[in-house]
């Protein structure tokens, strides 16, 4: 028996591929067969997205990594694509089909500015992809009472650019990437719908210049200005660690890739008009982040 024969009898369908360059579909650009990985009718979101794509070893995916049925429209990202032999032939290929609905963009903030000198956080576009969302959970946002926010799965193509803190532009929502891994030859996300928190402050630095000069009688603050990029949030318990909090002191949190110089005591911050001490700086080893104790 040729197995090839029989399988060709029942790939068929000629798929429309998605373009990301020009973000169109291209029509003819494979033919293959989709069919349900389990006849059974789940009630779960995940098993009603996902289908085996039946395909000749012959076949070429699109860079997208996107196909769509032309009898029922609905787009599919190509994941994990696995060949079948029998006597030392490849006479078959065997995909994994995510369903997915919706056109997204993912947007990264960096600095752009030297190392001694990154400056404020700049904002671009890592590309453009098919994506599909999945409820995950829902949690009480921290600083705030009886609001929640909703956690979700994100599906992508394999090789979308998409990394912690990265945003996702989805249905006119936002969302921020906390961890991204492959399954199934799939890019998947844990993604909060949440805008972003960072803002842009000025970190004044004290320098070698400060000080007292008692033949001028001059006081000279010696602070280098630097813009940078951070978040404020409040205090909890577990930040406290020994050290005296007063009412109104926040932390400013930073990616120490984001600033120039290193975080001290005697160092200050200006946000949104308001002036800050900085009482204490601790270092985040997992994160590679600075926790910064502002007070006004």
């Amino acid at each position: 028996m040729d197995l090839r024969r029989v399988a060709a009898k029942f790939e068929t369908t000629s798929f429309d591929v998605f373009n990301e360059t020009t973000q169109l579909w291209e029509t003819g650009g494979m033919v293959g067969k989709i069919v349900p990985i389990d006849r059974f009718l789940s009630i779960f979101h995940r098993a009603t997205r996902r289908r085996a794509l039946g395909l000749p070893p012959s076949a070429t995916l699109p860079a997208s990594r996107t196909i769509r049925d032309p009898a029922t429209g609905q787009a599919y990202v190509v994941g994990l694509v696995r060949g079948d032999s029998a006597k030392a032939i490849h006479y078959d290929s065997v995909g994994v089909l995510h369903g997915c609905d919706v056109v997204a963009e993912v947007f990264r903030k960096a600095p752009v500015g030297p190392v001694n000198d990154p400056g404020a956080l700049v904002s671009s576009s890592t590309g453009v992809h098919y994506m599909d969302l999945e409820l995950r959970s829902a949690s009480e946002a921290d600083e705030t009472v009886q609001t929640y926010e909703s956690h979700f799965f994100l599906t992508c193509p394999a090789h979308t650019d998409i990394t912690q803190w990265d945003y996702v532009s989805y249905l006119g929502k936002t969302y921020e990437v906390q961890a991204s891994y492959n399954d199934s030859g799939l890019t998947m996300c844990r993604v909060v719908e949440r805008i972003d928190p960072r803002v842009d402050v000025t970190f004044h630095k004290k320098g070698a210049g400060s000080g007292y000069n008692p033949s001028t009688d001059v006081v000279t603050s010696g602070m280098v200005d630097y813009t940078v990029s951070g978040f404020f949030k409040g205090f909890s318990l577990d930040d406290v660690d020994g050290e005296a909090v007063s009412s109104g002191d926040v932390q400013f949190i930073i990616q120490q890739t984001h600033i120039g110089v290193v975080p001290s005591a005697e160092d200050q911050l200006t946000w949104d008009g308001q002036r800050y001490n900085i009482k204490a700086v601790q270092q985040d080893f997992l994160s590679h982040e600075y926790h910064l104790h502002c007070r006004i």
